[in-house]
């Protein structure tokens, strides 16, 4: 199958059919707007609704401020021996994620993720990992707990640190809360709902890492759109009958409607003017999904120096909740992950790149011995937290503001429709997070173009 069969086969609802009359035949071009839809951004969210539209024969640009498509995902190719991932790696959620049933059938090599608890610089034992694995899951019943109670409305949302309090003291609490705050979802208890993480944690768990790189796969789902590169949005003007205006340095373009996959960071920053303003519902949503901030440093060897299992993820046994994941050997290569989150992440990352590299030395020496770094030759650092549309890594509700997923996918006038991992309530901070998401807003924007077609045959 296809990648734009697959698009279509996918879609969370059955499709408005597109109507002729509308523009079918010549992409839906008038004097007042040169396309049907706009989509802000080349993420898999915006390259996902790009795809489905074309796909039922709308005319669609891509507008992206980078110079490269992917959004959060990106590999690089060139520095070590084997490609890495800056951004998201993994497909997440794999029982249920059909992003990966598509890779898999296309040839790509897959990996499930395996974890290894280490005691110092040696594997624990079973009998020495339990009662930290054991704290891990009890927390994540008392999230679960609080988190349904609010979804029921049987309670207020609480924070997971309120959720998790008759715990505090216990041995390896702040391991746990390390792992599934700042190293799963880049902030500690305190800034995390409960009701989002219950809500994240419908369907099952489990990652797959992917050969070649996340961002080369998602940069497949690119193949035969119109896409314009180092194109930064600075406006959107909606509301009038012509359609939106998108203004960018160069020109101001029209279309009937835009989807906005800019991620809440760049939002809540004013990356993207609205003229009229959004209304007070999407502002409050936007500002009630703060960016959440997990930052890798890769470090290359000349050789290799790793005699474990290829993608090993460790996860140390300390009682604290500021530590990096290790991973190596990644595919088999000489380079190792250190993966830091929350705190940690802004701490070291606005220290700069020097400061983030001696770090994770430091960590992989201390598991492996300091005698590797003998054979140390480069590293390569991330830096989501300044990077202007994303000012962090991907979205968390804050406490009580669960909803404001829905909001956001609530569109806005029929003209202007947002996308993106922020807006999916059982998948969000994920790549088929966004991909569902712009589906979801394809899905709306051919509702929305055949209503207005029928109601000007009428």
């Amino acid at each position: 199958m296809g990648r734009r069969d697959f698009l279509k086969a996918a879609l969370a609802v059955a499709p408005y059919l597109y109507l002729a009359g509308c523009g079918g035949g010549g992409g839906g071009e008038t004097a007042a707007s040169g396309y049907d839809t706009i989509v802000v951004g080349s993420g898999m969210a915006g390259l996902a609704a790009a795809s489905t539209l074309a796909a039922n024969g709308l005319k669609v640009l891509v507008l992206e401020g980078r110079d490269r498509i992917g959004g959060r995902t990106a590999t690089d190719t060139t520095t070590f021996d084997v490609p890495v991932d800056l951004g998201a790696q993994w497909f997440h959620q794999s029982p249920t994620n059909t992003l990966l049933d598509y890779a898999g059938a296309h040839g790509y090599t897959l990996m499930p993720q395996t974890y290894t608890v280490y005691d110092g610089a040696q594997p624990a034992t079973p009998e020495e990992a339990a009662p930290a694995l054991q704290m891990v899951a009890t927390l994540e019943e008392e999230i679960d707990s609080a988190g349904g109670a609010a979804a029921a409305g049987v309670s207020p949302d609480e924070s997971a640190a309120v959720a998790t309090v008759s715990q505090v003291g216990q041995p390896w609490y702040q391991l746990g809360e390390g792992l599934l705050g700042p190293n799963d979802f880049g902030a500690g208890f305190s800034g995390l709902s409960s009701q989002d993480l219950y809500d994240y944690s419908i369907p099952p768990p489990g990652n797959t890492m992917i050969q070649g790189g996340m961002g080369t796969f998602v940069g497949s789902f690119a193949e035969g759109l119109r896409i314009r590169l180092s194109t930064p949005v600075s406006a959107i003007r909606w509301g009038g009958r012509g359609g939106v205006k998108v203004v960018t340095a160069a020109k101001v373009i029209g279309a009937r409607t835009a989807i906005v996959t800019t991620p809440m960071g760049g939002l809540a920053a004013g990356v993207i003017a609205f003229k009229p303003s959004l209304p007070g519902a999407y502002l409050e949503a936007i500002a009630n999904l703060p960016m959440g901030n997990l930052e890798k440093i890769f470090l290359g060897f000349s050789q290799q120096v790793f005699d474990i299992p290829i993608n090993s993820a460790i996860i140390p046994l300390v009682e604290q909740t500021e530590f990096p994941l290790v991973q190596a050997p990644l595919w088999g290569g000489d380079v190792a992950l250190a993966l830091i989150g929350g705190d940690l992440a802004r701490e070291l990352t606005t220290a700069g790149p020097a400061a983030m590299i001696d770090y994770a030395q430091q960590q992989v020496a201390d598991l492996f011995g300091s005698g590797i770094l003998d054979y140390y030759e480069s590293g390569l650092t991330t830096n989501w937290l300044n990077d202007p549309w994303t000012l962090g890594s991907y979205s968390n509700a804050t406490v009580g503001h669960a909803a404001a997923r829905l909001q956001l996918a609530m569109p806005v006038g029929e003209q202007i429709f947002f996308a993106g991992e922020a807006l999916s309530v059982e998948h969000f901070q994920t790549v088929y997070g966004a991909y569902l998401s712009g589906i979801a807003a394809a899905n709306q924007v051919l509702g929305a173009i055949g209503r207005q077609a029928g109601a000007q045959a009428a």
